[in-house]
Formats: C-alpha cells, sequence, structure tokens
C-alpha cells in the first residue's frame, strides 16, 4: 500500500511540475486589459486603442544586447502607459514623441545606449513620467534623461558609477525631480531650461560641479552634497541663469558659484541667486563670482544657515562685472574665516547688510569668528541692520540707517558690531592685541579720536596705582608708630 501511495506520489508531482514548466514557458510577457503580447510594438497599440496599461508578467527585454541590433530602439509615437509591476524592463533606447509613462519597477539599459548616450530621449511637445522606478544603467550609458519637452521624475533612484550625468533639459524643456535619488561620480544635472527639484538625495564623487544651471531653477527641498574633492561646487551658475531656494541641505567645497561658462568670455545679462532658507556646509567660500565683463550677479538670502570652515572667504568675488549682495536675514558663521568678502579685481560690488527700511532688528547674525570684514576700495558696504562678531572692525562702512552709530563692543574675546542710537562702550580694534591709541568705536569714516580723552584703560591702571600708592604709605606709616611705642 506504502509502494502504491509512493508511486502515485511521485506521478502526481511530476504531473504538477509539468504544468508549471509548461504553463511558465507558455505565459505571455506583456498584458494590456485581457489581451497578451509577446511583440512590444503590438502590445502599444493595443494599450493607445483602449487606454489600458501594458503590464509586464515577466522580466522582459527589448534591449539591444550588441551595437548592431539597431532595431531593437523604441519609438513611442502614441500615448502609452507602462506598468512595470515590478518586474525588470530591459531596453537599449526610447524615444518620446507623444505622451509615455512608466512606473514600478526597474528600468535596465542595455549595451545599445552607448550609440546615444541618452537612453531615454523626451522630445520637444512631448510627456514623460517615471514613478517609482529604480534604472540600472550599463557602462555605455551616459544619461538617464535627455530632455526637450516635459518629463517629471517622482522616486526615481539611480546609481551609477559611469554616466556622465543623469538629466540633461534643452532649453525648451521643463523638468520636475520629486524625491529622487541620483548617486553619480559625475555631475547630476545639466539644465538650460526650466527645473524644479522638491526633495530627494543629490550626491557625486569624483569633484566636478554637482549641478550646473544655465536656465531657471527652484530647489524646494532635499539634501545635495559634492564628496571627496578639493574643487568644484554644489551648483554652478551660467551668465543670465536663475536660482531660487527655498528648503535644502547642501554640502561641498564651494557653495554657489556664479560663473561665465564660455570660451570667447562674451557672457551677458544677470544671474540672479534668491535663497529664502537653506542650510549650507562648505570648505570654501559660500558664493564665489567669477564674472565676465558684462556679466553682472544679484545674490539676495532671507534665512538661513551658512557655514565655511576653512581659512577663507564667505563670499568670494573676482573678474569684472557689477554684484549686488543682500543680506536680510540667516546666521552665517565662518569660524576660520579671513574676510566676509573677498579682495575684487575691477568688479564693482555692493554689500547691503540688513534691510535699509529704517527698523533695526539686530537680523542677519555674521559669526565671523577668526576673521574680519576688509571692504576692498571698489567695494561698497552699507550696514542696515544684524549683528557681526568678527576679530577685528570693519574697515569700512558707506552707509547706515540715519540716527544709528555703529557700535563696537567686546564679546568673549570678540569684537561685536552692531547699530545703537549711541555708543557707551569702548573696545580696542583688535581685543588680543590692544588698542594703546584709543577707541574710535562711534567714530565715523575720516574722524579723529581726540587723543586727550586717553583710553578707559589707561584710566582704570591710574585708578589701581594710586589705590597701591595710597595703601602702601597708609602701611608704611603705621609701621613707624608701632615702633615708637
Amino acid at each position: 500500500m506504502e509502494r502504491v501511495l509512493n508511486k502515485w506520489g511521485l506521478k502526481l508531482i511530476f504531473a504538477i511540475s509539468l504544468l508549471f514548466i509548461t504553463t511558465s514557458v507558455n505565459a505571455a510577457s506583456l498584458k494590456v486589459g485581457e489581451k497578451e503580447f509577446e511583440d512590444f510594438l503590438e502590445a502599444v497599440d493595443e494599450a493607445n486603442t483602449s487606454g489600458n496599461p501594458i503590464v509586464l508578467q515577466n522580466d522582459y527585454s527589448y534591449g539591444a544586447s550588441s551595437e548592431e541590433e539597431y532595431e531593437s530602439d523604441i519609438d513611442i509615437e502614441k500615448k502609452v502607459s507602462i506598468d512595470l509591476n515590478n518586474f525588470t524592463f530591459s531596453i537599449g533606447k526610447i524615444t518620446n514623441s507623444s505622451e509615455l509613462e512608466i512606473y514600478n519597477g526597474i528600468l535596465k539599459a542595455d549595451y545599445k545606449s552607448v550609440l546615444s548616450n541618452n537612453v531615454i530621449t523626451n522630445e520637444e511637445n512631448a510627456t514623460l513620467t517615471l514613478r517609482n522606478v529604480k534604472t540600472k544603467l550599463s557602462n555605455q550609458a551616459k544619461r538617464l534623461l535627455n530632455n526637450e519637452g516635459i518629463a517629471t521624475l517622482n522616486n526615481v533612484t539611480l546609481q551609477s558609477s559611469s554616466a556622465t550625468n543623469a538629466v540633461e533639459n534643452s532649453a525648451t524643456g521643463t523638468v520636475t525631480l520629486e524625491n529622487c535619488i541620483i548617486e553619480l561620480n559625475y555631475q547630476i544635472i545639466m539644465n538650460s531650461g526650466k527645473m524644479t527639484i522638491n526633495g530627494g538625495t543629490y550626491k557625486n564623487t569624483d569633484g566636478s560641479t554637482l549641478i550646473r544651471n544655465d536656465g531657471v531653477m527652484t530647489i524646494n527641498d532635499g539634501t545635495f552634497e559634492t564628496q571627496d574633492f578639493t574643487i568644484g561646487s554644489v551648483i554652478n551658475l551660467n551668465a543670465g541663469s536663475t536660482l531660487e531656494i527655498n528648503n535644502g541641505n547642501f554640502k561641498g567645497v564651494h557653495g554657489i558659484i556664479s560663473n561665465c561658462i564660455s570660451t570667447n568670455f562674451t557672457c551677458s545679462g544677470t544671474t540672479k541667486i534668491t535663497i529664502n532658507n537653506a542650510t549650507f556646509n562648505t570648505t570654501a567660500n559660500l558664493i564665489e563670482t567669477a564674472l565676465a565683463t558684462t556679466h553682472n550677479t544679484e545674490i539676495t538670502i532671507y534665512d538661513g544657515n551658512y557655514t565655511t570652515t576653512e581659512d577663507i572667504n564667505v563670499f568670494s568675488l573676482s573678474g569684472n562685472g557689477v554684484v549686488t549682495i543682500n543680506l536680510y536675514g540667516g546666521t552665517f558663521n565662518a569660524p576660520n574665516a579671513s574676510n566676509i568678502s573677498g579682495k575684487t579685481d575691477t568688479a564693482t560690488a555692493t554689500f547691503n547688510i540688513g534691510k535699509d527700511d529704517g527698523t533695526v532688528n539686530q537680523i542677519p547674525n555674521f559669526n565671523i569668528q577668526g576673521g574680519k570684514i576688509d571692504v576692498a576700495d571698489e567695494t561698497k558696504f552699507n550696514f542696515y541692520d544684524g549683528v557681526i562678531r568678527l576679530k577685528n572692525k570693519i574697515s569700512k562702512i558707506d552707509d547706515k540707517p540715519d540716527g544709528y552709530d555703529v557700535c563696537y563692543s567686546e564679546e568673549n574675546g570678540y569684537i561685536r558690531a552692531e547699530l545703537k542710537t549711541s555708543c557707551d562702550t569702548t573696545v580696542p580694534d583688535n581685543p588680543e592685541e590692544g588698542n594703546s591709541e584709543g577707541d574710535n568705536s562711534s567714530l565715523g569714516e575720516g574722524e579723529v579720536e581726540n587723543p586727550q580723552t586717553g583710553s578707559t584703560v589707561n584710566w582704570i591702571a591710574l585708578s589701581i596705582f594710586l589705590v597701591l600708592t595710597i595703601a602702601l604709605l597708609w602701611i608704611i606709616r603705621k609701621k613707624n608708630v608701632f615702633h615708637r611705642l
């Protein structure tokens, strides 16, 4: 009886296994509604007609494995949605001229992508959406997306050691990145059109600029980091571009560079940088300008936290052109910074510290501990509001609110500069070195202290000397009286 059961058991297992194998072999790879397909283009036609998405039933490849297989390029000319269904869709190259949506799975770029560098090309007036997609690029694929139309990448992951950048957006393109994770060795983004970043993590490791912006860019949130290098910046702005940052964390050597990326230095226009709130941690300049003759830069900061850690300028200005820096709020920490602003060459620069609105609220906050504000002759330094802590007094102040003086006081070994209606304290120019010539804390530019006034330090020393002298005379007198007794 046991042998019979074993015999029938083996037959049953064999039959189930055969059925499973047969079903797996014959199962269709693609499904549109209730219809099954093996050919991708046929599935595209059905999806466009029915309005149903193409749903992968297993891992599916429509990609080339060698350069000779040109026919495996995918041209999307009809509206279609592809549900990866948590499977892997292997492709060579996709060119979209219609409306394409890919979501929920893995998109793998095969060898063929090297012939165009782009895994996906989204043409002008076309619409592309990638949602909940993890992308895998071969060593030959250099770019995930070249966009000329409208593209949205939502929760897209790309980690590659060979890709030169993830997204290149042309002048006609509009791109939105939402909560993406992109980590490359090289540059992440090149933008010449309009781009919005709503959260996510963006990192590179080789020393290239993380983001290059030649167009209009808005960053609402996210983490942006350049790692293990000695040059480069988190964001490099070309002449005439616009950058608005509303939130986010930025880490790198340089924070933002306003540059003229041109071989003949014919850049023109005004680069505009507006930071409403952000956190920057840099080992070099927070913002650096390298200006062409007709390239101007306007920088406005309303709030945020900004820290530089090396012995370098918070703002570095060089080249030609006109630079305007409006600092209306925020906290700036530069424990080892040499200066809040670097010397300029022939650039005309204006620093507005605080708003020129007649009110003094002691914002923004500058902690230039270990540094100074040494204003170049061609730079205007207007102090309208805020508190500045540094090692030396401000070398030049061009304008301040009516009825206010710039007052200095000593605070934990540093000089505190702030605006008051009258100054009631005095400190030396450098609290570590002292100032034997007296203080000029409340004097305007060009005024000289009355030498007969002396300094607070000298009066204290004289008072101590007189007290000690009187005490000594009293002791001597008491001693003489004792001896006579």
